[in-house]
């Protein structure tokens, strides 16, 4: 029975990668193009507001407090 499961897990998702990769196809590549520079664009923003975040608190522990 564990044999059986495991085979239907293996092409439910083989079914999955199927539609996909179908939708995938679909979509013009600008589509997918434009989606990825958007993610790394997000991605590279949310990494420096935390490095710039970061190094506000830094510098803030340089300014002796009267």
């Amino acid at each position: 029975m564990d044999q059986r499961h495991d085979d239907n897990r293996k092409t439910d998702w083989t079914d999955h990668c199927d539609e996909v990769r179908q939708t995938l196809d679909r979509l013009p590549r600008s589509v997918i193009w434009w989606s990825a520079a958007l993610f790394a664009a997000l991605t590279a923003a949310i990494a420096a507001l935390l490095i710039l975040t970061d190094a506000a608190a830094w510098m803030r522990t340089l300014i002796p407090r009267a």
